[in-house]
Formats: structure tokens, sequence, C-alpha cells
């Protein structure tokens, strides 16, 4: 039995045009979310719970890298920041990988957006940013976690 660090957990992009997945470098950590939102009904007989519909996002963290080039396989800030501007629908896939690099955690879907991508500069500290994913239909998810 072992646990899964998050530093071994991978975001990757894929926009329209792109061949193969591009990595959201140094990511340095990362949220995924399912939910339903309860709904309360009331009758005549009392308030009837219910769940509403499957939902899911994501967030993830990472460092600001410079000089990437088309070898790292990676995607830049800049270029996230494009695809937020110019509100690009893509694909995502998660991929976590156990200490033996065999996938433990795979995560992918191909209709997301990102809602937010604040970028950070301390004066005393390395650039970072966050980003927040919405899945546009979230039944569309795939997922596995092998035991």
């Amino acid at each position: 039995m072992e646990a899964l660090a998050g530093k071994q957990c991978l975001v990757s992009v894929k926009r329209p045009g792109d061949a193969n997945y591009l990595l959201a470098v140094c990511q340095t950590s990362l949220t995924f979310t399912p939910s339903r939102d309860e709904n309360s009904t009331p009758t005549k007989c009392g308030v009837f719970k219910d769940v509403g519909p499957f939902d899911a996002t994501a967030s993830i963290e990472g460092v600001v890298m410079l000089n990437i080039t088309t070898g790292d396989n990676a995607i830049s800030w800049s270029d996230l920041f494009d695809m937020i501007k110019n509100d690009v629908i893509f694909s995502i896939e998660i991929v976590g990988k156990d200490a033996n690099s065999d996938e433990a955690l795979y995560i992918q879907a191909d209709t997301c957006k990102f809602n937010s991508l604040p970028l950070t500069a301390p004066e005393d500290g390395k650039a970072t940013f966050t980003g927040d994913i919405t899945f546009l239909n979230p039944s569309e998810i795939v997922t596995n976690i092998t035991s």
C-alpha cells in the first residue's frame, strides 16, 4: 500500500489543433471536485430532499516557467491566458503515477474551459498561477483509479 503524492499528478491540456496533450508545466497542486448540489422542495408532507445534476470542477496551481520550447511538450502561462481570453474549449487529462511510474490515477474530459487564471508574482519568490477549470459536460468524464 502506498499514498499517491500530489507531485505525482500532472495536468495536461489539448487545444483544438494540438496533436498531443501539453503539460501545464510545473504544476504544484491539483484539486478535482465532482459534486451534486442538494435540492430541497417543500411539500404538504414536509421537505423533500434530492440531489441536483452531476457537476465537476478542477483547480490547478503551478509555477510560471520561461523559455518553453516545442520539445518540452508543455504549455506556458501565456498560452493558458490566451485560452481563457479567447474562450477556448479544450480537453484535459490528469494522470497520477505511482512510485513505479505505473498509472495510478486517470481523469480525462474533452469539453472544458478556464473560468479564472490568476497570476501571482511576489517580490521575493517565484511567479505562480492558479487555474480554475469547469467541465462543460461532466457526464463525459472518464476516470480510473487503480487499487
